[in-house]
């Protein structure tokens, strides 16, 4: 029992880090490098912020007060993500903010699988992680003719 429900406690923090990621990367989707202001980016933020709509601005008001109210080993946790984001090239920085946008326009069907299939991958062992990790790197090096050959292999044998 007393594992049952730190098992819980821990995925209740986990979902909480989840959110609190997602909240600093709709902000940080607004606001591409308000990490790094000085005082002209400073002016550029500050454009920005007037350039949002009431409902935006509304919108960061209650994800900043969410961020507020959160446990401060989930905000702790939120910060070191952050600070590896920041870490990241620009152009990974980019591609990630990409994403975020694409994930933003999906419906909440497809973000719900999505978020299903991330809840599957963290519980996942470390060996099968690396085993899938090896297959998508060996899919990605196939030609399409090859790739369509494993399709219907694949196909064949799940019938």
């Amino acid at each position: 029992m007393y594992q049952k429900s730190k098992l819980l406690q821990e995925q209740a923090m986990l979902n909480k880090i989840r959110t609190g990621t997602m909240i600093l990367l709709f902000m940080l989707s607004l606001f591409p490098k308000i990490a790094h202001a000085d005082d002209s980016q400073y002016q550029k933020n500050l454009a920005r912020w007037n350039n949002l709509t009431e409902e935006q601005k509304q919108e960061l008001r209650q994800r900043q007060q969410e961020f507020q109210h959160m446990d401060p080993a989930v905000k702790q946790e939120i910060l070191k993500r952050y600070e590896k984001f920041r870490r990241l090239p620009p152009d990974e920085r980019g591609r990630i903010r990409k994403n975020w946008q694409e994930y933003k326009k999906m419906s909440p069907l497809q973000r719900q699988r999505i978020n299903k299939n991330f809840r599957e991958w963290d519980r996942m062992a470390p060996h099968e992680r690396q085993r899938i990790q090896a297959n998508y790197k060996k899919w990605q090096r196939m030609t399409p003719a090859q790739k369509e050959r494993a399709r219907r292999k694949w196909h064949e044998n799940h019938k």
